[in-house]
């Protein structure tokens, strides 16, 4: 039998983690109105090996049971925002490590390279015509993937892959991030199949 103390501790624990969930939704809410209304970025040199670096160490410290590695063998700049792009780095690898089943291995590969195609069954923002060269940001995932129903909707506001995802969310986060790719003139896309995980790869033009 559970003491009354115990319960009660329980309670205010599910009290302050939907508390919390609350205020994380109105600050995405808050975040997207603002930039709908006017998308105003800051332009600076940002290296995007670096960001992904500070991202996987950060999230790792908060999911210690998910093994999070970067190779980025070479410094890969652009010129944009630097919090809106950490914001979107943090949302796909949060959403990798929040999403698969402990101890899933999450990848992290940051290169330049030849403007690739728009491969993937889900994509946001296209990149400016003529772009040659291209700053690739991929995050892959082996965890159990979503289902091709569900897949072309992953960019939708409020849309949430309940099957494939274990936990609650609000469904915005890859909403604020293909929001914030577009407007730095790049490329979100989404690739995935039930039972081989799931990549989210980020095409910017170079600096």
């Amino acid at each position: 039998m559970v003491a009354p103390d115990e319960r009660a501790d329980r309670w205010m624990s599910r009290i302050e983690d939907e508390a919390a969930r609350m205020a994380g939704l109105v600050d995405d809410l808050l975040v997207l109105a603002r930039f709908d209304e006017a998308p105003e970025l800051e332009r600076e040199p940002v290296e995007l090996g670096e960001i992904a670096e500070r991202v996987a160490a950060a999230i790792g410290a908060r999911a210690p049971a998910t093994p999070i590695t970067v190779d980025a063998p070479e410094p890969v700049t652009v010129t944009g925002d630097r919090d809106r792009i950490r914001q979107v780095v943090e949302n796909l690898v949060g959403n990798a490590a929040a999403h698969t089943p402990p101890g899933t291995p999450v990848r992290v590969a940051v290169a330049a390279r030849p403007a690739p195609p728009a491969d993937g069954a889900a994509a946001v923002g296209a990149l400016p015509p003529g772009t040659a060269r291209a700053a690739v940001v991929a995050v892959h995932d082996d965890g159990p993937g979503i289902a091709p129903e569900d897949l072309a909707h992953v960019f939708d506001r409020f849309y949430r892959v309940d099957q494939a995802r274990s936990r609650g969310g609000a469904g915005l986060g890859l909403s604020i991030s293909a929001a914030f790719v577009a407007a730095h003139g790049g490329r979100i896309t989404a690739d995935s199949a039930p039972g081989r995980g799931t990549d989210f790869t980020v095409v910017l033009p170079m600096a």
